[in-house]
């Protein structure tokens, strides 16, 4: 389980990447927030994101956190 501030710091490194017209969703389904398609994960925002405890979901080119 991920806390408020690293779920937090995730979106706010998700929202840098947005453009002004992007469409960008955030869902969350049971136990899990579905968030971004940006950044990539070998970049160094995805790595930042993966060691906030967020991963990358190949299925569904988004990044998630289990809350």
């Amino acid at each position: 389980m991920c806390t408020l501030i690293k779920i937090r710091q995730g979106l706010e490194i998700l929202e840098r990447h947005l453009e002004p017209d992007d469409y960008q969703y955030l869902n969350a389904e049971h136990d899990i927030i579905y968030a971004g398609d940006k950044p990539a994960p070998d970049s160094e925002d995805g790595c930042k994101l993966a060691e906030l405890g967020w991963l990358w979901e190949e299925e569904y080119g988004c990044w998630s956190v289990f809350v």
